[in-house]
């Protein structure tokens, strides 16, 4: 015999004909076709009017997206700013800065380095923005899947936080894989 949070008064109500909502233990009236407290079908209908709300699948997926494009707009901003700061640096700047360290250094390769470390995060920031768009979208599945593990694997050229960043960027792009079933 079902229990549910009426106990005991639902096996008496069963034995005197009464039905219940096989969901959520309400009591029903004998023209119920829907639950009235939490629409479940009755007699294997559908019903029309229960809200389509999101899955828990589709929330998560959700929240892995706008992960990601935080994940992308901060690393747009960091490339912006290292690219700016990299043209930056005259003769005067740099001599300054090497005699403090009292290193000599080669500023045409330190700022060709910076430049490409810039550009890489540029790189990563929009393929992850993508990436976001093609998830909200959920549209073209395995492009999205592809753009976020890139952004990961480019970020890695910051090493040793690119280690970091690819092992995060991994996991979104793989809870995006798994998230197949969700996109068009």
């Amino acid at each position: 015999m079902p229990t549910n949070k009426y106990g005991k008064a639902m096996e008496s109500a069963m034995e005197d004909g009464k039905r219940f909502c096989t969901q959520c233990g309400e009591m029903l009236s004998a023209d119920d076709r829907f639950c009235p407290s939490c629409g479940a079908n009755v007699d294997g209908e559908e019903n029309p009017y229960r809200a389509a709300g999101p899955t828990p699948e589709s929330k998560s997926l959700d929240t892995t997206a706008v992960l990601i494009l935080l994940y992308g707009l901060a690393a747009a901003a960091i490339g912006l700013l290292a690219l700016a700061g990299s043209t930056m640096v005259t003769d005067e700047i740099w001599d300054e800065a090497a005699v403090s360290m009292g290193v000599v250094l080669d500023r045409d390769y330190f700022v060709s380095q910076a430049m490409l470390g810039a550009a890489c995060m540029l790189a990563s920031g929009a393929c992850a923005i993508l990436s976001y768009f093609l998830i909200r979208k959920r549209t073209s599945h395995m492009l999205a899947t592809v753009l976020c593990a890139a952004s990961a694997f480019i970020s890695l050229v910051l090493f040793p936080i690119g280690i970091v960043t690819l092992a995060i960027g991994l996991f979104m792009a793989y809870r995006v894989y798994g998230a197949k079933d969700l996109f068009d």
